[in-house]
């Protein structure tokens, strides 16, 4: 239970409302991969590898939609302008 709590505070510290559920899960998986090898890098590697594949997959939105994702370089953009610079947009 507790590494389902930390998954869900990984998941509200990300500051992107609609994709809390995905990141809270991400949470999730990351405290159960640290749990099991009693390390907090494996974890470091697999939230490394998942952020630069998203960066890396931003670059090519084709790849988004022959998945059938809904989010491309404009969407992960925005999601980091939110994060970074919560004053863009607003005036």
């Amino acid at each position: 239970s507790a590494i389902v709590l930390v998954g869900v505070i990984f998941g509200i510290f990300h500051f992107i409302l609609d994709r809390m559920p995905i990141t809270a899960l991400m949470g999730v998986v990351l405290g159960f991969i640290c749990w099991q090898t009693r390390s907090v890098f494996p974890g470091m590697l697999v939230h490394a590898c998942h952020n630069g594949a998203t960066i890396a997959l931003s670059q090519f939105p084709q790849v988004y939609e022959r998945l059938g994702l809904p989010f491309g370089r404009e969407r992960l953009r925005t999601g980091s302008k939110q994060m970074f610079y919560p004053q863009c947009g607003r005036r």
